[in-house]
């Protein structure tokens, strides 16, 4: 028995039909980027670094450690101390071992630079800021009714060593003749070739305490600069000492002079005072009791 619906013919197979085309391939992946902190590439043919020199990164931290210190009020003077110097030096060490042909990091190195020598600017306006305070705060407390004219209150009109004057508040200053004492070899080596000593005693005859911070300083005459080299003078250290009514207190001044002739008999000039806003007293003489050029 035929069956009444035969399947339809197929059609011939081909025999030199091409093979199917295959997916195409994708692409690579890009390169991953650079890391942050590589530099820029470097010649053909060879390899750049990839990392930025250590005191460069060093310099930037560093700076931007001090200027922050340096924002806050009294220890910013720590980061200008010795903040602002450690980063200023790996700052100029960064600079000089980067470059194009060198390690990367010089922008970093600039950076820190100026971070360390802002934080030493803003430290330096605190403390004028502070000194500011404090002399106001000075005035307040003294006044400053100095008196500027008058026997032994300016260098001009200054009194012999060996007299007395009185300043506003009945505090009186004297100044024993000026000698000769032996010189302190490390100031030698800086030209200091003449140093003399003197006493400077101060006695109150008001009736109020008077507060007994002796400061001064001395000069030769017509030339040649002085600095103190007594610690009794210091201003700091006798801040707080108190000369009663009645009272009399006094100290020795040594001073380091540069003078145009030792050998000589020079004049000697002396400015002191009892306190920060009392009237100045000038007091001049030949040293060792010799005769006035």
């Amino acid at each position: 028995m035929t069956d009444e619906n035969p399947p339809p013919p197929q059609p011939p197979t081909p025999t030199n039909a091409p093979p199917p085309t295959p997916p195409p391939t994708p692409p690579p992946p890009p390169p991953p980027p650079p890391p942050l902190d590589a530099g820029p590439p470097g010649p053909p043919g060879t390899e750049a670094p990839t990392k930025r020199h250590w005191a460069a990164k060093t310099a930037l931290i560093v700076g931007i450690v001090a200027l922050v210190v340096s924002l806050v009020p009294v220890i910013g003077f720590f980061g200008m101390a010795v903040l602002a110097p450690v980063g200023i030096v790996f700052a100029i060490i960064a600079i000089r071992k980067t470059g194009p042909e060198k390690s990367p990091g010089r922008k970093m190195a600039v950076v820190g630079l100026v971070l360390s020598i802002l934080s030493v600017l803003v430290a330096v306006a605190w403390l004028i800021v502070y000194s500011v305070a404090l002399d106001n705060s000075l005035k307040s407390i003294y006044g400053d009714d100095r008196i500027t004219t008058g026997p032994g209150r300016t260098a001009s009109a200054a009194l012999p060593f060996g007299s007395s004057t009185v300043d506003e508040h009945d505090t009186k200053a004297t100044a024993t003749p000026p000698v000769t004492v032996d010189m302190p070899d490390d100031l030698q080596v800086l030209g200091y070739n003449l140093a003399f000593a003197t006493t400077v005693s101060f006695s109150n005859d008001g009736d109020r305490d008077v507060y007994y911070q002796p400061v001064g300083h001395s000069s030769v005459v017509p030339v040649g600069d002085c600095k103190t080299i007594s610690k009794n003078l210091s201003a700091i250290d006798n801040l707080l000492l108190i000369l009663k009514p009645g009272e009399s207190k006094s100290v020795d001044a040594v001073f380091a002079c540069k003078a145009t002739d030792p050998s000589g008999v020079v004049n000697v000039m002396l400015e002191t005072a009892a306190e920060p806003y009392a009237s100045r007293s000038f007091f001049v003489g030949p040293l060792d009791g010799g005769e006035t050029r």
